[in-house]
């Protein structure tokens, strides 16, 4: 305290001194979270890996968010569901955010989906749910359980979930269809489920970017970290060297390291996704599109043309390899 006391200016005293409070509040609530079957030392070897990047830099550390009105999630899902698939909203239901890290999406879901909701969250890095506690508690969500698991550590479980959530973080397993077959193994029949997967089209020049780095043995420390970021900075404009600091995860060295040195990431394609939904019994309802990107869909292919059908969004995604910003976020429900 008196070091950080001494400190000038204030401003980044008073800063420091916050984040110190948060931290130590964080060390307790870390020892309260519950551990589901053996997620205190998972098996899997990309697992633990990814467990450690994610106990040394939680991601997102996110500071505010704007919160959905309550309920208003039941509305929106009106766009992929017909009114008597959404009828279980009028009684008590359980949603699961699997791979919930620092929780601001289990936020969302808490409020979203309303007071018949109870939202489970878990995740494999401990440090990430301590984030993910502190600032549900900030806020005063009720109906929310917190535990540390692998989702590899799901299978077999007999606990079962109305809706479960998994986004950015099915690519990051070694097998992501493994992790998808157990999530759908989990969800109740009738139940919906909304998954988000890195697209290896749009990641390619990441993925290049990766190989680069690696090849020049560069570790992801925090001053490493700055210096890439100055140099894509430096880069020309239009290079794809330079479209990646315009990316929302280039601000802070923990969002850089989830972007550009993450220990393991396995992107897939639409065509992967749409064996995967035939073989395990799951209805692909819709991908969440910006506007614009649904609009040039129907210019494209016609006003006609089935926004369900993946094998168009396969064709338009050839034509548009920047269309779903990296990542595939769409709703799918399971065939009862």
């Amino acid at each position: 305290p008196a070091t950080v006391a001494a400190i000038r200016p204030r401003g980044l005293r008073d800063l420091l001194a916050e984040r110190l409070a948060e931290l130590h509040e964080e060390s307790r609530l870390a020892a309260d979270i519950e551990a589901f079957g053996r997620a205190g030392a998972p098996d899997d070897r990309v697992s633990r890996t990814v467990r450690e990047q994610y106990e040394d830099s939680p991601y997102p550390r996110w500071t505010s968010t704007l919160l959905p009105e309550a309920g208003s999630l039941r509305r929106s899902l009106g766009a992929y569901f017909a009114a008597p698939e959404l009828a279980f909203f009028d009684a008590p239901f359980r949603v699961l955010i699997a791979g919930c890290g620092t929780g601001e999406q289990l936020v969302h879901a808490a409020c979203g989906y309303g007071p018949n909701a109870r939202v489970d969250g878990i995740d494999l890095s401990r440090a990430s749910l301590a984030y993910a506690h502190r600032k549900t508690r900030q806020i005063g969500l009720g109906k929310t359980t917190l535990r540390q698991a692998d989702i590899l550590a799901l299978e077999g479980t007999t606990e079962r979930w109305d809706v479960i959530e998994s986004v950015g973080v099915l690519h990051h397993m070694a097998e992501p269809f493994t992790g998808w077959r157990i999530l759908t193994e989990a969800l109740k029949p009738g139940g919906l489920m909304y998954v988000g997967l890195y697209s290896a089209v749009a990641r390619e020049p990441i993925r290049k970017m990766r190989e680069c780095l690696a090849e020049q043995g560069l570790g992801d420390d925090s001053a490493t970290i700055r210096r890439i970021r100055r140099a894509l900075l430096t880069a020309p404009e239009g290079s794809p060297e330079r479209e990646l600091a315009r990316s929302a995860d280039f601000n802070t060295t923990s969002n850089v390291r989830d972007l550009l040195f993450h220990r393991h990431e396995a992107p897939v394609t639409i065509e992967e996704i749409a064996r995967f939904t035939a073989d395990h019994g799951l209805e692909f309802r819709g991908f969440d599109l910006r506007p614009h990107i649904a609009d040039a869909f129907t210019r494209h292919f016609g006003a006609g043309a089935d926004s369900r059908d993946l094998a168009l969004w396969s064709d338009f995604e050839r034509d548009n390899p920047t269309a779903f910003d990296g990542m595939f976020l769409f709703w799918c429900r399971k065939i009862p």
